[in-house]
């Protein structure tokens, strides 16, 4: 990660945070699509392989979570977000054994992820249940009390102190991008491939 004045432009510092393997990605993605998240007094990153790391704005690695090992024929195209004190993350991936298993064929391995951004230690792990793969960025409502995400195949709402499964809707879709948004008291979706 750098580090640059914004005002200047000048690298205050240049820190290796997380060293990754390369592994399968689509061409029209990249191993740093994710766009890391800040509180202003941290910054958080996700990684093509699952991992998940807290610099703060000296350049030092602050925490580094590797409990998810993530996979995707397509790369991770997701972004984590912040609510109250967690990090949540979405690892919508598939299969490294069985190719068509999470991409083609749902499966029910998919994650959603929040982590205590204060100790990087995984606070719950939300289950989508038979799902496919996606990169969609998550969002809350009711002040960050529900987290709404979306994958292939479904759209859901996790209570997010617990990530307990509030609802799941079908939305059939495969490598899914776009986030949802809010408006008139409705949750707008798009889904297919």
């Amino acid at each position: 990660m750098i580090g640059i004045d914004r005002k200047s432009g000048k690298v205050l510092w240049n820190t290796e945070v997380h060293r990754q393997v390369p592994g399968p990605k689509r061409a029209q993605n990249s191993y740093a699509t994710p766009t890391p998240v800040s509180d202003g007094k941290r910054v958080y990153a996700a990684f093509y392989d699952g991992t998940v790391v807290a610099v703060d704005f000296d350049g030092k690695r602050v925490w580094k979570n590797e409990e998810v090992d993530f996979h995707s024929l397509h790369g991770l195209g997701a972004s984590p977000i912040l609510t109250g004190d967690l990090l949540i993350m979405p690892f919508d991936g598939s299969s490294p054994q069985e190719q068509r298993v999470g991409w083609k064929e749902p499966w029910d391995q998919a994650v959603l992820l929040a982590i205590d951004k204060q100790t990087g230690k995984t606070a719950w792990r939300g289950k989508r249940g038979l799902s496919r793969v996606g990169h969609v960025t998550p969002i809350t409502l009711d002040n960050g009390q529900t987290v709404i995400s979306a994958g292939g195949d479904r759209v859901q709402a996790h209570d997010a102190r617990t990530g307990e499964r509030i609802w799941s809707v079908y939305s059939q879709g495969e490598g899914v991008t776009p986030s949802p948004v809010l408006g008139e008291g409705l949750i707008f979706t798009s889904s297919g491939f």
